[in-house]
């Protein structure tokens, strides 16, 4: 277990290290700290996500603010997915992302990211968490950039409605119904969203994989070419 964290640990640390976009974390170096490795990146002046969709200011964040936290997400995905060694996330949720004062949300801890073509079954065991699971994670199977679809897919679902995608008290429970989830229908979050907005949500949040859209490139020109949720607030 303990070559395990480390090997996963030098293994985030690489890809940190490959990072070049500017919308990505910027690796500054690693060494040894009292004998514990340690790498460092830049510091990101902003509060988790999480810590925002909680407060209790508002009853939920405005809708276009929610559109472009996740436009963003899909680009910084789009990048780690179309990296030549494209990089899966594996962990993106509410607790790793840090939004700026400037409004814009940085996607942190990449300790359950693998790089997809040198992908090891031993990289399939760091899972993302328990609320976040994609249903091929909670299932034990291999998840690739699909799955990091449908975490962005639950962050937005949480953002409208303030409301958890996965529920249960233990992680068991959680993982269980991540599981079983059962993809949502197209209009599951009418009248909250117009039709063909939560037929785009709907389709991220699809049980199976090859169900949800094909890329985050994908995604993401759906949501600015077909879909005007931005004046729904």
């Amino acid at each position: 277990e303990v070559l395990g964290v480390k090997r996963q640990f030098f293994s985030e640390s690489q890809i940190v290290s490959g990072l070049d976009h500017p919308q990505t974390l910027k690796y500054v170096g690693r060494g040894q700290w009292s004998k514990r490795p340690f790498y460092a990146y830049n510091h990101i002046n902003g509060v988790p996500l999480i810590s925002l969709s909680k407060s209790t200011s508002t009853a939920v964040l405005p809708l276009s603010l929610c559109i472009s936290f996740t436009k963003a997400l899909l680009q910084q995905l789009h990048y780690l997915h179309t990296k030549i060694n494209p990089i899966i996330h594996g962990d993106v949720s509410a607790e790793n992302i840090i939004i700026t004062p400037h409004e814009h949300p940085y996607l942190i801890d990449y300790s359950c990211a693998h790089e997809k073509n040198n992908a090891k079954s031993h990289h399939y065991h760091w899972m993302a968490k328990p609320s976040y699971l994609s249903p091929e994670q909670a299932k034990g199977e291999p998840w690739h950039e699909a799955s990091d679809l449908y975490q962005v897919g639950i962050i937005l679902y949480e953002m409208i409605t303030k409301r958890r995608w996965i529920v249960g008290q233990t992680v068991r429970e959680k993982m269980l119904y991540a599981a079983a989830a059962p993809s949502p229908k197209d209009d599951f979050l009418s009248p909250q969203l117009e039709p063909k907005a939560s037929a785009w949500l709907a389709k991220l949040l699809q049980s199976k994989p090859n169900m949800r859209p094909a890329s985050a490139e994908e995604a993401l020109n759906t949501l600015n070419a077909s879909i005007d949720m931005t004046n729904s607030d």
